[in-house]
């Protein structure tokens, strides 16, 4: 008898989460939605995932949910916090090859010392913030 009430109650709890799951996965694909949307980058998450102790995959919905409720004071705040201590590779810049010649050519550089400098000035400023310094020499 006790058994049957056991199942019972784990099918009832099921019934009454899983609008409570369904909201929260809607949320969180809202979230990564508004990552994607943004000019937040890889750098930025891995940033931020190191700030909050989070897989950068975890970062992705938090600067999302962090978009989407008008705090991204808060997200810049993260990332300035890891200046000097979270860095980048050029693969996490989420520049490519033809921003690099843009860049060489916008600097005056070579395009691996080009490749240098955007490193490091993502790895200090993060994505978005890079991308909205250097939007005329990107464009």
């Amino acid at each position: 008898m006790r058994f049957v009430r056991a199942k019972k109650v784990a099918a009832l709890a099921a019934v009454i989460m899983a609008p409570l799951a369904s909201g929260a996965a809607q949320a969180q694909n809202a979230d990564f939605r508004a990552y994607a949307n943004s000019d937040y980058g890889y750098c930025d998450a891995k940033k931020v995932a190191h700030v909050w102790r989070k897989d950068v995959g975890q970062a992705k919905a938090i600067i999302g949910a962090k978009i989407r409720n008008r705090l991204e004071k808060l997200i810049r705040a993260d990332i300035r916090s890891t200046a000097n201590s979270v860095y980048c590779s050029w693969d996490e810049t989420d520049l490519s090859f033809r921003d690099a010649k843009k860049l060489a050519k916008y600097w005056g550089r070579s395009v691996g010392d080009a490749k240098l400098k955007a490193k490091a000035m993502v790895s200090k400023w993060g994505t978005a913030k890079f991308r909205r310094r250097m939007r005329d020499a990107l464009s």
